[in-house]
């Protein structure tokens, strides 16, 4: 009929080999009201933002997770769950106050506390982040923390639970840009 869209897909045949086959247009597969779920790539190696190293595992966990901060489409740091932040006079303390709003797929809300948790695990030895030290690492704590040799980050504490103070090993201009990395995104304690 006149207007129908023709798909043609790639898949691999039983040798190996590719095969291109024509399937029908998406509109004719769909059941009313269900959605589509256009992937973004492969499969991601990780859906953990520890541990999140490839281009593929970076963008799902982008989709699914959130952090203090992000990056707009100008490539600007701008709020995320932080409302905003305080910056001390000597650039090497960071003070962070949180969104209200912001609850788990379990309608718990996201604490200041999930996000001590979050980086703390981040950087936990056991759980071999090879993104931490390099995003992470200019927090004061989070190189000791990586070597075993502490227990938790030293230089994340909550003040309450909708502020987070960072303090930093000295004053970093970029450190916003750093937090925009899934290795500093918020986890639920109770389903990692």
């Amino acid at each position: 009929p006149s207007g129908s869209q023709v798909n043609i897909s790639r898949r691999e045949g039983d040798d190996g080999a590719a095969d291109w086959v024509q399937t029908p247009p998406l509109e004719d597969l769909l059941v009313e009201g269900t959605a589509v779920l256009h992937l973004m790539g492969g499969d991601p190696p990780h859906l953990d933002p520890a541990l999140a190293t490839t281009g593929t595992s970076v963008e799902y966990v982008r989709s699914i997770f959130s952090g203090l901060v992000k990056l707009d489409e100008n490539m600007e740091v701008v709020p995320d769950i932080a409302v905003d932040w305080d910056i001390s006079d000597d650039g090497t303390v960071y003070t962070f106050h949180l969104r209200d709003d912001v609850k788990f797929q379990d309608g718990k809300p996201v604490t200041a506390h999930d996000f001590k948790y979050s980086i703390d695990r981040a950087a936990d030895p056991d759980l071999e982040s090879i993104t931490t030290s390099g995003y992470l690492g200019d927090i004061v704590g989070v190189k000791e923390a990586l070597a075993g040799e502490a227990e938790g980050v030293s230089g994340v504490r909550v003040v309450d639970d909708y502020t987070l103070e960072i303090t930093l090993d000295a004053p970093k201009a970029y450190f916003l840009a750093k937090l925009t990395y899934p290795a500093s995104f918020v986890v639920d304690q109770q389903t990692v």
